[in-house]
């Protein structure tokens, strides 16, 4: 084996294995079983935040 045939092998190995990490991922990310945990995190922005001091009504 010489080392252009190596280069070879190793530069289409890591463009297999990079793809299907990134399909992988997006598949994974719009399974149907992820939607209710996706819904719950794009709307923790919006929750009241327990730590925080309560509003007395008096603001301006």
């Amino acid at each position: 084996m010489s080392y252009e045939s190596v280069r070879d092998f190793a530069a289409g190995f890591g463009f297999f294995f990079m793809a299907s990490t990134y399909v992988v991922a997006v598949a994974w990310t719009f399974r149907r079983r992820a939607r209710a945990a996706h819904e719950r995190a794009a709307m923790i922005i919006f929750e009241d935040d327990p730590t925080l001091p309560k509003e007395t009504g008096r603001g301006r």
